[in-house]
């Protein structure tokens, strides 16, 4: 009898393990399945459209602009260069005007007056009785705004012929101070047949002949 009861509870047991492992399996294989609540789906992407893939050139058109046609006479560069800022020209300084070493200038007097620096001294005298005697020097003058100036002193008893080399720039003017190059000839005068020596500024420099 006992052993009939201990039987019985086996059989119920294993029945009922029989059950529930059928229901177990029902539920993944075979009946109504459950579907999971708190499992995200995927969302898919929204869809693009062909011209939001390739959007349009930001052009019109769809090609880049044209340089725009300059035609003849057209003020209007395309494409412009920058260039260089224009410099304006340096004024030289004005001189006054040169005519001959001999002659007065218009308002000398209010003038400043400088050193000439004479390197060399040559005469030429014409034919015929009286001569034309002329002097030739060259040399260096102050600055760019003097101008040469001479005099010509009367002969003296021993046939001298003194005369005076000098330099004249406007007073107020602002000038370079470096040296300018020389070169001039003017006329001292009228002479008889003789021997005769120039000097200048007190120094003999040369001396010349008259012939008949």
């Amino acid at each position: 009898m006992k052993m009939t009861i201990r039987k019985i509870i086996c059989i119920g047991l294993i029945a009922a393990w029989l059950v529930a492992g059928c229901s177990v399996v029902e539920r993944f294989t075979g009946g109504d399945k459950e579907q999971a609540t708190d499992v995200e789906q995927p969302v898919a992407p929204p869809a693009v459209s062909e011209m939001e893939k390739y959007p349009p050139p930001l052009f019109t058109g769809g090609e880049y602009p044209e340089p725009e046609d300059v035609s003849a006479g057209s003020s209007v560069d395309p494409y412009p260069v920058s260039q260089e800022p224009e410099t304006q020209p340096v004024s030289e300084p004005t001189t006054p005007t040169e005519g001959s070493a001999v002659d007065a200038l218009p308002g000398e007097e209010n003038m400043t007056r400088g050193n000439v620096m004479i390197e060399t001294v040559s005469t030429k005298v014409s034919k015929g009785i009286p001569a034309q005697v002329t002097l030739k020097i060259a040399g260096f003058l102050p600055t760019p705004c003097h101008v040469l100036r001479a005099e010509v002193d009367t002969v003296d008893a021993q046939n001298r012929v003194k005369v005076k080399i000098y330099s004249l720039a406007p007073a107020d003017q602002m000038c370079t101070q470096v040296l300018h190059p020389l070169e001039s000839d003017f006329l001292i005068g009228a002479f008889k047949k003789g021997n005769y020596t120039i000097w200048i500024n007190g120094e003999k420099v040369a001396n010349f002949s008259v012939s008949g």
